[in-house]
C-alpha cells in the first residue's frame, strides 16, 4: 500500500524569501538544497511537500541562528 505524500499550498512560504534575505541568507539556494523549485512560490495554489518545507525551515534557522525563524 503506497502512503500519500502530504502536501501543503507554496503560500505557506508566502513570506519566506524577504525574511530569509533580511537575516542574510540566500533564499532560493536554500529552497533549492532541501528540493523546492523556488518558481512553486509564484503561484500560492502549487503544492509542495510538508516534510521539504519543513526541512526549509530548520535548515534557514540554523542557517540564520534564529532558533523561532518563521514563527
Amino acid at each position: 500500500m503506497v502512503t500519500p505524500t502530504p502536501l501543503i499550498r507554496s503560500a505557506s512560504l508566502s513570506g519566506y524569501v524577504d525574511l530569509a534575505r533580511g537575516l542574510g541568507l540566500q533564499p532560493h539556494a536554500l529552497m533549492r538544497r532541501v528540493g523546492i523549485d523556488p518558481r512553486h512560490l509564484d503561484d500560492p495554489e502549487t503544492p509542495i511537500r510538508v516534510d521539504a518545507a519543513r526541512r526549509l525551515l530548520e535548515l534557514s534557522a540554523q542557517e540564520a541562528g534564529v532558533e523561532d525563524f518563521g514563527l
